[in-house]
Order: structure tokens, then sequence, then C-alpha cells
């Protein structure tokens, strides 16, 4: 993985910090509490959404922000990917990209991508990328125990001890459940007593109940006799009551015809009288009929003389809006045929605007399109260019035929770099092996070659040859360095380039060229589209300015049409003739009624002065003459209705004194009744008591039922559980060994057996290019290393610091590679912590050796460092600050 760029948007201190790394070593250097730090938690969470600091997730969201924002562009096998991931106080989003397409959203589904591109869960990629504080040094000077511990949480081992541990306790825990068989055992014989005794209860119950009830069959014929007794009397009873009612309600009936005959023969004697009076009023009533429709007439010409002058006052309304018609009717008639003409030209004015609006959409998708294919020019010329630095063609069939070709170069060198190195060291320790013979020959007695004796000519002769010999070392030596650095300067070029064409997406150029044939083909469907909507525009204006000069000819003629509409609507249909003919009408009407009102004075044989008042008193003297009327027409009727109220009062007594008679009859005794009905309560109490117990015994035999199912059900689980407890045993057993296989002697030991030669080898490599005076180097399977230089073994702490500071940074890249076997970046948090200042130098000068330019091993390293030393050993250096709480970044 090559990290390429990072933004980072309100997360923690960074309010809106964009990085972009290359390759090689890239150093972020700022005071503690800059920031720098943050850079790296940005990484983290935009690869797996987990949180590095802090309590909660939503603690890396800004203070007083409401959404922290991460975007993080890496490469991998030749592909770049952007991922984007926000955290807000409630929810957050996540998006990856291959290039352009999104191939994952949602947290889940990002991280699982993430895995599937790298390889790698966090917890690998920390162990493998990234270097903590302290773990440089750390890992060699500590105690063998310590660094078999720091090891084995590096390459996972430690999760095997922590699982030995855990699983204790799961075995612990079934062994508890597993005791618990002896306790259900005595539980089940437990129930088996009390199924025992259920049973006895139900048995009991069920033979009582059966006396009960046949005591009962016994109370029951008794008891009917008195029931079929007791609903005779009744029967009597009921007969003598409703006898009794009848004879009651006779009597009252005979009172109400007595009462109603004296009221009728009160209203017959006021009706006699009423004739008199009646007879004496008949002459006035005659002579009121002909004052009454005198009186009509009059009020009926009156009426009709008021509409005659309304419609005359119509009649000169009518005259008048009929001429006003008149006047206005030019304006009305122009007015309605432009409006007309308007509603025609204004509906085609809307089916025009619909192709503008299309015209408008087609111009602003155009001017995208032109914006688009410019931006994929220019995309596709950089690609392109960038192709062609170090391709024949700008193809992926291109670009895999020179990675395989470099591929293959890289190798061919890295095999002449070894056979050089090892070349280099075996003259170095000759060259060493003659100094030392050098020094020794000048106290020696013998050669220490061909151990003869040793005199002033032969020590000379000596001297001479190793002084010979080395002076051939020593051009030998600078020649395989001149080689060395040579074959470096040529395998960092090709891993450069390799690089560079790794970071070259050609895939996205064909497709940038296929995308922008497209979108030049859709351009054109626009372009000749917007050329006929064009044509169509044009007439829209023109449309338009008729429209205009319509509407202004219109208004010319809106007030005579508003008269023209108010008179039509005033009128309403009216016409002269249809007045006139009314008032024709109305005129016959008045002469007719005042012939009549002659005729009626000549009735009378008066002229009435005041015949409304004459009138009101005639009308009183009617109604009294009405009232009189009505009761003399009632005297044949009440002379009737006497007749019959004294037949019906001769019969209802009559009957009274037959249901007299039958009362005698029915010979019923109330003391007989109340003695067999008392008889009657006392058996059916008796009947309910047994049946209620009978009752009471049946639901305690249903409880007892019930609970002998419950009990049964539980006995049943209880001896399922037992078997299953029996099997527990087994289970447990069955753990145990599953536990033993986790020991330190069994899946650690694999582990242990399986890596370590890895890291050994991989340590070997890193070794071999620091071109150290370490001839070998080792971890067995207990995480024990053995560093052999050509004096034999020896302790971590007899190496130099530097050596220690090489070592150490060969075993933690062993460590990684084994973890990762892409690993293409490492990633340094403080990797001066603890260092005195004489370390420090020498980690700044392997960094700068071996990691820094064209001599690099690793394609990338980032150093999370407050040292400005650091500056010296890095190809880019970001600065960060933090003002007011924000930090700040500076490229230098």
């Amino acid at each position: 993985m090559i990290i390429e760029r990072v933004h980072l948007k309100d997360f923690l201190s960074h309010s809106d910090t964009e990085i972009h790394f290359s390759a090689g070593v890239t150093a972020i250097i700022g005071p503690n509490g800059a920031g720098k730090t943050s850079v790296i938690d940005g990484i983290i969470f935009a690869l797996f959404n987990e949180r590095v600091r802090g309590d909660r997730i939503t603690d890396i969201i800004k203070r007083g922000r409401d959404l922290a924002r991460v975007e993080l562009v890496f490469s991998e096998s030749g592909n770049t990917y952007t991922i984007m991931r926000t955290r807000s106080h409630r929810t957050g989003e996540a998006e990856i990209y291959e290039g352009d397409t999104l191939i994952a959203r949602t947290h889940k589904e990002v991280t699982e991508a993430v895995f599937r591109i790298l390889g790698m869960d966090r917890e690998t990629l920390m162990n493998s990328l990234f270097i903590r504080q302290g773990e440089i040094t750390g890992l060699i000077e500590a105690s063998p125990a310590d660094r078999k511990r720091l090891i084995s949480r590096l390459i996972g081992i430690d999760k095997l001890e922590s699982a030995w541990n855990k699983m204790r306790e799961v075995v612990d825990y079934f062994e508890d459940k597993a005791k618990e068989y002896d306790i259900k055992k005595a539980v089940m014989e437990e129930k088996k007593r009390i199924l025992k005794e259920l049973n006895a209860e139900i048995s009991a119950i069920k033979r009582d109940k059966e006396a009960k009830t046949e005591k009962l069959n016994d109370i029951m014929a008794e008891f009917e006799s008195v029931k079929r007794e007791l609903s005779h009397l009744k029967k009597v009873r009921a007969r003598y009551q409703r006898l009794s009612e009848d004879v009651l309600r006779l009597g009252e009936r005979v009172s109400a015809l007595n009462e109603k005959m004296a009221r009728v023969e009160r209203d017959l004697m006021d009706a006699e009288h009423a004739s008199e009076e009646m007879r004496a009023l008949e002459p006035l009533i005659l002579r009121m009929e002909n004052l009454e429709r005198y009186v009509k007439m009059i009020t009926e010409i009156e009426r009709l003389k008021r509409e005659y002058g309304r419609m005359k006052e119509e009649r000169a309304e009518i005259r008048r809006l009929i001429d006003d018609m008149m006047r206005n009717r030019h304006d009305h008639i122009r007015y309605e045929e432009i409006s007309s003409k308007l509603e025609r030209m204004k509906e085609e004015e809307k089916n025009i605007k619909e192709h503008e609006r299309r015209f408008m959409e087609l111009k602003s998708r155009d001017d995208a399109l032109n914006m688009e294919i410019e931006r994929m020019k220019m995309e596709i010329e950089h690609i392109r260019s960038r192709a062609l630095k170090f391709l024949r063609d700008a193809s992926v069939a291109a670009k895999e035929n020179r990675m395989n070709e470099l591929d293959a170069r890289i190798h061919s060198i890295d095999r002449v770099l070894r056979e050089l190195i090892d070349e280099k060291g075996r003259i170095r320790g000759r060259m060493k092996e003659i100094t030392k013979n050098m020094r020794i020959i000048d106290e020696a007695s013998e050669c220490p070659v061909c151990r003869r004796p040793l005199h002033a000519e032969h020590r000379e002769k000596v001297r001479k040859a190793f002084e010979k010999e080395l002076q051939t070392l020593s051009d030998e030596l600078r020649r395989i360095e001149r080689d060395i650095e040579e074959k470096h300067g040529e395998m960092e070029s090709l891993r450069h380039e390799k690089d560079e064409i790794g970071m070259i997406d050609v895939a996205r150029l064909e497709m940038l060229m296929r995308s922008m044939k497209d979108k030049e083909s859709e351009k054109e469907r626009i372009e000749r589209t917007e050329a006929e909507l064009s044509e169509i525009l044009q007439k829209l204006e023109r449309l338009r300015e008729d429209i205009r000069r319509l509407e202004q000819e219109k208004r010319k003629y809106e007030r005579g049409y508003q008269e023209y509409i108010a008179a039509e609507k005033a009128l309403g249909g009216r016409n002269l003739d249809s007045i006139d003919d009314k008032m024709r009408k109305l005129n016959e009407e008045i002469e007719n009624y005042e012939a009549e009102v002659s005729l009626t004075v000549e009735k009378l044989g008066y002229l009435p002065e005041d015949a409304e008042e004459e009138l009101k008193v005639m009308r009183e003297k009617k109604e009294r003459y009405a009232v009189l009327k009505e009761k003399v027409s009632s005297i044949e009727r009440l002379s009737a209705e006497i007749e019959i109220l004294r037949g019906e009062l001769e019969r209802v007594r009559e009957e009274k004194s037959e249901k007299e008679r039958e009362i005698e009859m029915t010979g019923f005794s109330a003391e007989r009744y109340e003695e067999c009905e008392r008889r009657y309560h006392e058996i059916a109490k008796e009947v309910e008591r047994l049946r209620t117990t009978i009752r009471n015994m049946e639901e305690r035999e249903n409880q007892l039922r019930s609970r002998l199912k419950s009990e049964e059900a539980e006995f049943d689980n209880l001896r399922s559980e037992l078997t299953s407890l029996s099997r527990l045993k087994d289970f447990v057993l069955a753990l145990k060994d599953i536990r033993e296989v986790f020991s330190k002697d069994k899946a650690q030991r694999l582990l242990r057996q399986r890596i370590s030669p890895l890291i050994s080898e991989y340590m070997r490599d890193f070794i071999e290019r620091f071109n150290m005076d370490i001839s070998d180097v080792e971890i067995d399977e207990d995480l024990e290393m053995r560093v052999i230089k050509r004096g034999g073994v020896i302790s971590a702490r007899a190496m130099s610091g530097g050596e220690k500071v090489a070592v150490a940074i060969a075993l933690r890249l062993a460590i990684a590679r084994a973890l990762s076997s892409r690993m293409s970046s490492i990633v340094m948090d403080e990797p001066t912590t603890h260092l005195d200042e004489e370390r420090r130098r020498e980690l700044i000068e392997i960094l700068k050796y071996f990691f820094k330019g064209a001599r690099s091993i690793l394609p990338q390293m980032i150093i999370v460092t407050h040292h400005r030393e650091i500056e010296d050993a890095a190809d880019n250096i970001i600065l960060i600050e933090n003002t007011d709480g924000n930090s700040q970044v500076k490229n230098l």
C-alpha cells in the first residue's frame, strides 16, 4: 500500500488539512500537541472506522463542530483507491472508490473492502506497517523475556496465549454447570414423591364426589314433587290475582262512566242556550261578507296602481340601458375579437415555450459537456504523457509487459547484488585477517601462515606479501563497492520507474477515451437539436411581439367593453314590448276592480266611512257566532252519547258481579301456598349446596390434574436435563483437550516454528543490504535472537550503538514483511523517543543511507517526530504547528 493523500476536515485538532505523500521518506515534524499523530489517526480511521484515542468514536470530532470527515487516497497493486468517511454525533457515512467507480458504501462494507484489497485487518496492518514509539531499539535492548513478549504481540502469538487463559474461564463455567447433575437428581426424586401424593389425593376426591352425587339424586326426586305442586298453586294464585285486578278495574270504570255522563249532560244544556244567541247574530254576519269584499277590492286597486308606477320607472331604465349598449356595441365586438385572437396566440406561445425550456436545458448540458470533455482531454494528455515517458504506448498491455520486464531486471540485479555483497564480506574478512596477521608478525616468533620461525628478512618478506595482498584486496573492494553502488542505483532507478508506472492508471486512460467519445457524440446530437430549436425560438420572439401589440390595442376597447357588459347584465333579458304589455294588463285590472267596488256599495246600501274599523267590530261578532255555531252542532251528538253511556254503565256493572263470583270459585289459600313455597326453597337450597360441593370437588380435581400434568412435564424436563448434564461432563473433557491445543507447547510453539525462519531470513536480507560486519542473524522457535559476527555469537548488549539501531530496524522490517508479503510502506511514530543524542544520530545515518533517495530499500516511509534532526534523512518534510487549537500544515 502506497499512501498518496489524506484530507482531514474538523478531525481532532485539524480544521481543514490536506497532505500529499510521495515516494521516499516523508517526515511529519512538529512540537508535541501540534497534531502530527492525528494525521496517522486519520489514516487508521479512514481504513478501519476505529477510534485511535478517546473513549468514544465521536471524540474524533473537533470541539465545537458537528461532523468530522476524512478522505484517504492510496494505491495498491497498480490501482488507486479513495476512501471517504464521516462521523457526526449520531451517525456516520462511508464510501470507497476504485478509480471513479464506487465499490462499497456504509462503514461495514468499506471496512470489508479494505480487508479484501490489503489482505489485512487493523491489527495485522498496525503490527506490520506501523512502528510505534520505542519499538526500534526496545526489541533489542529488552530482556529476553520482554523481547519474546513484544515479538509475540507483534506476530499475534499473544492472542493464542490470551485464548488459552480465557478458555480456563469457559472450562470452569461448564464444570460448574456439570455440578448441577446431583442437585437435579435430588429434585427429580422430590418430584416423584409429589406425583405419588397428587395421584392419591385425586383418587380420594373422586370417591367423595361419587357419594355426594348419589345423595343429590335422592333429594332431586322429592324436589321434583314439591316443584310440581308449587307450579299448580302458582297458576291458581295467578288466576285469583288476575280476577281481583279485574274487579278493581271494573269498579273504577263504573265511577268514570258516571262522571262522564254528568259532564255530557251539562254540555247539552249549554248547546241549547247557544242556539238562541246564534239566531240573533245571523243578519249581521250576512252584511259582513259584502264589507270584507269591499275592503279587499280597495286594497287590490291600490296595489295594482303601485305596480303600474314601478313598471313605468323600469321602462325608463330599460330604455337607458339599451341606449348604452348601442353606443358601446363596436368596442364590445372589437374587444372580443382581440381577446379570442390573443387566447389562440398565447396557447401557441405556451407550446413554443416548452421548446424554449428544452433549448435552455440542452444549452446547459452542452456547456457541461464542454467542461467535461476539456477536463478529460487534460487528464488523458496528463496520463498519456506520463505513460509515454516509460512505455512504448499508453495501454494496459504495454504497462503489464514493462512491469514484467522491470521485475525480471530487478530480480537479476538483486541476485548480482547478493553475490557482490557476499564477495565484499569475504574480502573485508580477509583484509581484517591480514591486518591482524601484520600486527602479529611484529611480535610473533613464527610465521602465522607457514608456522616457520621468523627472522628479520623473512618477517619483511611476509609483511611485503601481506601489504601487496592487502593492496590488491583494497583495489578489489573499491571496485566491488563501486559495482554495488552502481547496482543499488540501477535497482533504485528500476524500482522508482516501477513505482511510477504502477501509479499510472492506463485503464482509466482507456475508460476516459471511451467516455470522451460518448460525450462528443452526445454533444453533436445536442448541437443539431439546438439548431432546430433556434428556428422555433425565432418564431417565439415574433409571436411575443404580436401579443404585446394586440394587448395594447385591447386596452383601448376595454372601457367600452366593460360598459356594454354592465348594461347587458343589468338588462337581464328585459325588453320594452314585455313591459308595455304588462302595463296595459294592469290598467285593465284596475278598471275591472273599480266597477266591482260600485256594485258592492249598492249591496251594502251605503258608502263606508271607515270600512277597516267597521270590519274589525264585525269580525269579533263573527268569532262569537262561530263558537255558538260549534256548540249548537253538538246537540245531537251529545244526546246520542248520553244514551251510549247509560248502556255501557249497565254492562260494566254486570261484568263486575260475574268476576266476584269467579273469585269465590277458585278456592285459593294463601297459607297453603306459602307452606309449599317454603318447602321448595329449603330443598332447592340443599340441592344447590350439594351441586356446589360437587363442582368444588371437580374444580379441585381439575386443579390437581393440572398440577399433576405440570409436575410430570417438569419431571420429564429434569430427566432431559440430567441427560444433557451427563453429555456436558463429556463436553468439559473435550474443552480441556481443545485448551491444551492452545498451550505454549502446542499451537503457540507451532506458530513460532513456522514464523521464526521467515523473520530470520528477512532479517538476513536487510542486514546484508545494510552492509554490516555481521555474518548472520537468527530468531529461534522460542523467539530468542542470535547475532553472529566473524568472532562468533555475540549478545545484543555487546553490539555497538549503530549496530543495535540497524539490527533493530532489520528485525522490525522483517516482522513487517513476515506479516505482509506486499510491504511497500512503513510508518514510524516518534522513532527517536527514548533514544539519546548518539543513538538518534546513528538512526538518522541509517535512514539517510538506506531509505533516502535512490538507495531506499522501501518505496515509502512516513516518520512522525518532534526532532528536527530527522529532516536530514527525509526526502519530503511536512511541518505541523498548532495555533489557537488549530493544526496548520506547511511543506518545507
